[in-house]
């Protein structure tokens, strides 16, 4: 985790690890060489209570590359619309980039954090069947669903 350079957005991932938010959770939206996305749905696909969004650090000179980690939005177009879903970077996204010139027709997208090992399961997990369920935000989950059994802090 970058806690330097996205002290926020980290110590905002944090509190929700540490409160058990990301457990039983699902990856949710996963597109080959895109993104696989988790946080905000239970494995039965209700999604998770959250807390207000978060101001985001978007400008703080980390790319969305492969293997790198970002705060997903609520709203496109709404860099402060961040809550608890990140997504993992299967591909590099550079138009998912903070630039200076205000040019961002998808939005900010917090880097927050990086794959150091595991990114082959990232992988595997890209390469599953998706289903559209026919509810916003829901039109690219994996079958059979992924599940994040636990997330904790390794210190």
């Amino acid at each position: 985790l970058h806690d330097r350079k996205s002290p926020q957005t980290v110590a905002h991932f944090l509190k929700h690890v540490d409160a058990g938010q990301y457990d039983g959770t699902i990856f949710h939206r996963v597109a080959a060489g895109y993104i696989a996305q988790a946080g905000g749905f239970n494995v039965d696909l209700t999604p998770r209570t959250t807390e207000p969004t978060l101001k985001s650090e978007a400008s703080n000179g980390l790319s969305n590359a492969r293997g790198t980690v970002a705060m997903a939005l609520r709203e496109p177009n709404a860099p402060d619309s961040a809550k608890t879903q990140f997504f993992i970077n299967l591909g590099d996204n550079l138009s998912f980039d903070h630039s200076a010139d205000g040019d961002h027709p998808l939005g900010y997208y917090c880097v927050f954090g990086k794959v150091v090992s595991g990114m082959d399961v990232v992988d595997q997990i890209a390469d599953l069947e998706t289903t559209d369920t026919g509810r916003k935000g829901l039109d690219l989950v994996p079958e059979p669903k992924v599940v994040i059994h636990s997330v904790r802090r390794i210190r």
